[in-house]
């Protein structure tokens, strides 16, 4: 009776041990899939500027050698405020299609040629921030502004 006694809790043990065991490891795989997004911060509307956010987005999609194709499901879990609202009204097609979410969230942000040639010709140094840095945020808009209108990069065009 003793022995019987003994080899249930012994196997109840074993099998409490297993179930532990395949938790943990569920864990582990769930934390290192979730490891990618936990570098990068949520957006955060009014704290954050969207076109660089999302040029950061980018550039930590890319040296993480993410496939194109999900970078529209890594972004909406990264997306709050008004920019998660505008991905929710997408279709469900064009929500799967990065650049059309991309586009969506430029243009819900007045980030489009026109709200880029009023920062052109708006913009003014920030405190704090060297000639250098102006002169590359200015650049910045110029560029997109430029290439948002699709107009050709050259003197007589611009």
């Amino acid at each position: 009776m003793r022995l019987e006694t003994a080899m249930k809790m012994l196997q109840a043990k074993i099998q409490a041990g297993i179930a532990k065991d395949k938790t943990f490891s569920n864990t582990l795989r769930f934390s290192d899939a979730s490891a990618k997004h936990s570098k990068l911060p949520h957006f955060q509307e009014g704290k954050d500027n969207l076109d660089i956010w999302l040029t950061r987005f980018e550039r930590f999609a890319e040296s993480n050698n993410w496939s194109r194709d999900k970078w529209s499901s890594s972004l909406c879990a990264l997306l709050t405020g008004r920019a998660l609202d505008c991905y929710g009204r997408l279709s469900s097609e064009q929500a799967q299609d990065y650049d059309k979410v991309k586009q969506a969230l430029v243009k819900r942000y007045d980030l489009a040629e026109d709200g880029y040639r009023r920062k052109f010709w708006s913009c003014n140094s920030a405190e704090g921030e060297s000639p250098d840095m102006f002169i590359v945020r200015i650049v910045t808009y110029l560029d997109r502004w430029i290439e948002l209108s699709r107009t050709e990069k050259s003197y007589e065009k611009l």
